[in-house]
């Protein structure tokens, strides 16, 4: 129960200071990491072969992004710039331990359409976006996503059978 409630406090954290600061501390990414992987080790869900998916998954994206990136305007420089921040890798690092593979591609597709949806949806109102904070939105996400789990004991995000049983009935 400890853990869970550190994860939701550093979730909230990494949101606030994205907000506030367009910028998160470095040093709450590994502890948000190491404290996802304990809580995972203490339900006995946690696999490393679930991280690795998911971090190779994390890679191909950021490839293909970079390529894009490289082909409108012929540089290699997609992360550190103004198309994606560090802040938002080391996101999509933590992320990676905070699922099973089938449960991570879920979460992170749907992350990133509804930051983007959000996105427009401000710009058509009339609010001026200058950048998308998507580690911030997407930590807000997580944790209620983390909020909703816990109703469930805690596994099912490590887990991919429940979330298939869902796709599939």
């Amino acid at each position: 129960m400890l853990l869970w409630l550190v994860i939701i406090g550093l979730l909230i954290r990494v949101a606030w200071d994205d907000f506030k600061y367009r910028g998160v501390l470095v040093l709450l990414f590994p502890i948000l990491g190491s404290v996802v992987i304990s809580y995972a080790i203490l339900l006995g869900v946690f696999s490393i072969k679930d991280v690795a998916v998911n971090l190779i998954i994390v890679m191909v994206q950021l490839g293909i992004s970079a390529a894009v990136v490289f082909r409108r305007k012929g540089r290699w420089k997609l992360i550190g710039s103004s198309w994606i921040s560090w802040g938002d890798v080391a996101f999509l690092v933590v992320m990676a331990c905070c699922f099973s593979t089938a449960n991570f591609v879920l979460f992170y597709s749907v992350g990133v359409v509804l930051v983007l949806f959000e996105s427009l949806l401000a710009k058509m109102i009339g609010f001026q976006v200058k950048h998308i904070l998507l580690a911030g939105r997407q930590a807000l996400i997580l944790a209620i996503v983390y909020l909703c789990d816990h109703m469930q004991l805690g596994a099912s995000l490590f887990m991919d059978v429940p979330i298939f049983r869902i796709l599939l009935w």
